[in-house]
């Protein structure tokens, strides 16, 4: 016992267990020897877990790096030295690792270095500097692909603006040269373009202001030069004048415009140009008057004939809307416009055929509603009973029994309506408890009645639309997945692996189909596991684009009990075709 002891303190456990046992061996009842030798025992067992979870550690560190994962592998090894920090093999892997990474990280960081240099030179347009670092980066990294692409964008960049500057210097000799020309607009438009190129430069844009002020002045003195000149040359001698006094003021003591000021002055003070003046006058307010005369006259011409034609046209349109009292009021105005006029006569002669005619329409057109009317009463149509007798009001305003048998078509279709709603009701009721229930076929079947008894109100059809699209997100098995059609009296089996059992009792049946008789056709649907039938239902498939089918097959006990695989297809007398078909469950 006491060697025993000495080695457990040691941790030597496989000696401590023999001692041990010896000592068990001879005394085998002694407590002390037996739980000294579980406790030993344990952690031999515990020694042999840590040696186990060491070598795992290593053998990953070992595959890491030799797949050259040299941060995972690291990992690995700093793992195992938890378990045996002294163990000489992990301790001289983690610092191989360490050296190559220190290594790598010193190339990185200069990598990186250079990069970046580069990067702010390229954001401050120093191209050619960058294009220097970039190409020292690749002397670390010769394909970093990154670095490559640095590289060639600067170089290119280098080359564009080089470019530009030869450009920018072109317009900027241009601009001088246009501007001691005098061509101010094209010299702006070199300075411009090149602005365009450098828009941070800060000596164009004084330039270009500068010679706006110029071109401004210029411009405005040319214009007014130019309409003085046209002034003058059409004998128009005092807006002349004053044209050139206006251009003076742009450019004082010009001398062509003070040159033409005298000339003007010497003109109109000559005897002769001031008899002609004299004659002119009196000349042009003749013209004027005789003018203004004719035009009166042919403006209150082209007015009457206006007013006749809008009248016409007028009397036209209230014709063929057949209101005739309108028509004959505005073809009589014809008249008082234009007595002779023939289309106002013809038009009148017209008018006074119809007035009998419209008598003899409206008690047709009565009668018509009136026996429309009781025809839809007989056939308990009210709506359309209550519609054609307001119509036969129309024609016969106050007829006591047209007023008589409105009432009463009223009274019945509040009746029928009041019927139907309870109706819609009803079925809305039963609907939403089996909504709430979970049963969804029922709370479908119940939604449809709801919809076909029409009211209007779009609630049961969007529950369906809520079902339907619930059911199809929790699809769990897509039985048919394109168009098939299957022939009377005819079967389709389809197979499929059992569904888990965790969710059979929610389980639906979902079917898209429709009947390709001209009547609804009964589909009888089997179900089972492999050889074996362990269950059925049917359904009815109506006529029409595509019907909703919806069974809470989950409900049957074999479905649930039995691990069924295959469905089988059997419609009765008629062909039908199956857009979809899904197993899929509720929420």
């Amino acid at each position: 016992m006491s060697k025993g002891d000495k080695e457990f303190s040691n941790k030597e456990y496989i000696k401590a267990k023999t001692y041990y046992q010896e000592a068990l061996r001879l005394k085998p009842n002694d407590t002390s020897a037996k739980n000294k030798l579980n406790n030993t025992l344990q952690k031999i067992r515990e020694e042999t877990k840590k040696e186990e979870l060491f070598f795992e550690h290593i053998d990953k560190g070992d595959n890491f790096y030799s797949n050259n994962d040299l941060n995972q592998a690291l990992e690995e090894y700093n793992k195992a030295l938890k378990i045996f920090p002294k163990d000489e093999y992990a301790l001289g892997k983690k610092l191989e690792i360490s050296t190559i990474l220190k290594d790598e990280k010193d190339r990185l960081d200069s990598f990186n270095e250079k990069i970046s240099l580069g990067d702010r030179l390229m954001q401050s347009e120093k191209y050619a500097e960058a294009v220097l670092q970039y190409e020292s980066a690749l002397e670390v990294y010769p394909n970093n692909s990154a670095a490559k692409s640095k590289y060639l964008d600067a170089k290119n960049k280098k080359e564009a603006y080089d470019t530009k500057i030869t450009e920018f210097d072109r317009l900027n000799t241009q601009g001088q040269e246009f501007t001691l020309r005098k061509k101010y607009a094209e010299a702006i438009s070199a300075y411009e373009q090149a602005l365009q190129l450098f828009p941070k430069d800060k000596e164009i844009p004084g330039k270009i202001n500068q010679l706006q002020t110029l071109k401004n002045i210029s411009d405005n003195y040319n214009e007014k030069i130019n309409e003085a000149d046209a002034l003058y040359e059409d004998g128009s001698y005092s807006q002349a004048k004053e044209a050139y006094q206006s251009a003076l003021l742009v450019i004082p003591d010009d001398s062509y415009a003070l040159g033409m000021i005298d000339r003007i002055t010497e003109i109109v003070n000559s005897p002769d140009y001031k008899k002609i003046q004299n004659d002119i006058a009196k000349a042009k307010l003749e013209k004027q008057r005789q003018e203004e005369e004719r035009l009166a006259a042919a403006e209150a011409e082209k007015q009457r004939k206006a007013q006749v034609q809008n009248l016409i046209n007028a009397g036209n349109q209230q014709l063929t809307d057949k209101k005739y009292a309108e028509a004959e009021n505005s073809f009589n105005q014809v008249l008082a416009l234009d007595p002779n006029n023939a289309v106002a006569i013809a038009k009148l002669e017209i008018i006074a055929g119809f007035y009998e005619e419209i008598q003899r329409q409206k008690m047709a057109n009565y009668n018509n509603a009136m026996f429309a009317g009781d025809l839809a009463m007989d056939k308990n149509n009210f709506a359309e009973a209550v519609k054609q007798y307001n119509i036969a009001l129309t024609y016969k305003t106050g007829d006591a029994e047209a007023t008589q048998k409105l009432a009463l078509a009223r009274q019945n279709e509040e009746t029928r309506v009041k019927a139907l709603e309870d109706e819609y009701n009803n079925y809305i009721t039963q609907a939403d408890a089996q909504y709430t229930s979970k049963n969804y076929d029922k709370a479908i079947e119940f939604y449809t009645k709801a919809v076909n008894v029409n009211t209007g109100n779009p609630y049961p059809a969007n529950k369906i639309k809520q079902i339907t699209e619930m059911l199809e997100a929790n699809k769990l098995v897509d039985l048919v997945s394109s168009a098939i059609t299957i022939n009377a009296n005819e079967s389709k089996r389809i197979d499929f692996q059992p569904i888990d059992i965790t969710v059979r009792r929610s389980n639906y049946i979902a079917i898209k189909a429709k009947s390709l008789s001209e009547k609804p056709v009964v589909m009888y649907i089997t179900y089972g596991n492999n050889t074996r039938e362990n269950g059925s239902f049917t359904v009815r498939v109506p006529v029409k684009s595509e019907n909703d089918i919806i069974v809470r097959i989950g409900s049957q006990y074999k479905w649930f009990s039995e691990d069924n695989n295959w469905i089988e297809i059997y419609p009765e007398n008629g062909n039908i075709e199956i857009t979809s078909m899904e197993i899929t469950k509720d929420n």
